[in-house]
């Protein structure tokens, strides 16, 4: 098979999106990574709510800039990689972005907001438990943007209190969803493509009997399948060993 190449556009600040889509990648497929310095460490750290909404807005900005160079090593499709910053502003300003980055880089693109949507819409699931490190704006956010696309979410909750979100362990993440979680949804969504996240997915489904959902997970699957990459992955749940 010819060699296929993934792009993504990630924050600045980000140590966990790299790692999962080397660990995710099916042979022959290879990603490749542009930095977003809207996501500036020092600032970010720093930010309240509102200062934190305007980083996520200049990101936008940010990845429609950049992508042109993300574009010279030829990807089959672009994402940007930060689901916050893609649901932040609601489903019509997360389409737009998926056109602008499209636009800038004359190659196809989606978001993490976006592959989760369809992640959900593929397996099924009508009634979501949303999991987020982020402060409690944000999570109400993204339970917005989900409902908005469709799908109810009976259970929200923010654990953490902020950057940096990689320092939670999966141990923690995993503690966190199977106490979080109940049987009133039919799947779980765990939000942020800077948690470490997927290597407790298969676990999680065992436990609950539900599938999990994952930003790195979802966003490696779409661009998989928009790169037209039909292969099962196992080891990180049910929606990569479709």
């Amino acid at each position: 098979m010819e060699q296929v190449k993934l792009g993504l556009l990630v924050p600045a600040t980000n140590c966990v999106a790299e790692p999962d889509m080397y660990k995710m990648a099916p042979e022959g497929v290879t990603v490749h990574f542009t930095r977003l310095q809207a996501f500036n460490a020092a600032r970010r750290q720093a930010a309240d709510v509102a200062d934190t909404v305007r980083i996520f807005e200049e990101a936008g900005d940010d990845a429609v800039s950049v992508a042109p160079t993300l574009a010279q090593v030829k990807p089959a499709v672009i994402a940007f990689a930060d689901t916050s910053a893609s649901f932040l502003n609601g489903t019509e300003y997360n389409d737009s972005l998926c056109r602008r980055i499209e636009a800038a880089a004359g190659i196809k693109a989606t978001t993490a907001s976006t592959a989760v949507v369809e992640a959900i819409r593929e397996l099924g699931l009508k009634k979501v438990c949303l999991i987020t490190p982020y402060h409690p704006y944000f999570t109400e956010k993204g339970k917005e943007f989900l409902e908005a696309s469709g799908f109810e979410v009976p259970i929200s909750k923010s654990f953490g209190d902020g950057p940096p979100m990689n320092r939670h362990s999966p141990e923690v993440v995993y503690e966190v969803v199977i106490n979080t979680f109940d049987k009133s949804c039919d799947g779980i969504f765990v939000s942020c493509t800077d948690l470490r996240a997927i290597d407790i997915i298969e676990k999680v489904e065992k436990h609950v009997g539900r599938p999990m959902i994952t930003s790195n997970q979802a966003t490696m699957w779409l661009m998989l399948r928009l790169a037209n990459v039909r292969k099962q992955i196992v080891g990180f749940g049910e929606l990569l060993a479709l």
